[in-house]
């Protein structure tokens, strides 16, 4: 997830072997295919060929397209050298990639307000003492963000569902990739820094 002065931006990830069933052979799992692709992008793994796909959030007509993206190494973080360089940005060093699915595009408004429809459910829940949270079912409580305090305002770029969602916390994202690890039976998660900037590099 890259954090800026203005906005967080929202990119989420699918692990290939991080899933509640365990290992997965390809014929189980969208985007992950026995034959290697006559064409396209895609990446050979030891359970299959990863390749692009798209998907649509149970219940909704939204849809989320995956792109794969292959393992390798790099050197994270900026040379001494480099022009503009801050001193969080190093020193470099060596790290190694596993192959993952990384969403295509930032996570629209039209996703993230898929979960946010959630929060009036939930609500629903607790005053009437439905689905109690308890020490047997806590890690797989979900929370959803509330309703906007003051209806005359809205979050930024929060009317067009096109738009990548913004202004959220961090905990509020991975809250969304949890809910939608539920909703599909798979496991998504928010990129980690290195598999961030792995990507952003593609290679360079």
């Amino acid at each position: 997830m890259l954090i800026s002065r203005h906005r967080v931006r929202v990119y989420f990830v699918a692990a290939l072997i991080l899933l509640p069933s365990g290992f997965l052979v390809a014929e189980d799992r969208p985007g992950l295919v026995a034959e290697k692709p006559a064409s396209g992008r895609f990446v050979e793994t030891d359970q299959g060929f990863m390749v692009p796909y798209t998907a649509v959030i149970p219940g909704t007509d939204v849809k989320y397209e995956m792109v794969p993206i292959p393992g390798g190494k790099f050197k994270m973080g900026s040379p001494d050298a480099e022009a503009g360089r801050e001193a969080t940005e190093g020193p470099q060093f060596e790290v190694t990639i596993d192959p993952f699915w990384m969403g295509k595009y930032e996570i629209t408004w039209a996703e993230y307000k898929s979960y946010m429809n959630m929060y009036p459910i939930l609500k629903s829940f607790q005053i009437r003492n439905m689905r109690a949270v308890t020490d047997d079912n806590r890690s797989l409580a979900i929370t959803a963000p509330t309703e906007l305090y003051d209806p005359s305002f809205t979050f930024e770029k929060g009317e067009d569902p096109r738009q990548p969602a913004v202004t959220m916390t961090q905990y509020a994202a991975r809250q969304y990739t949890k809910w939608l690890s539920g909703m599909t039976n798979l496991h998504f998660r928010l990129p980690t820094e290195a598999e961030w900037e792995y990507a952003c590099r593609a290679g360079t």
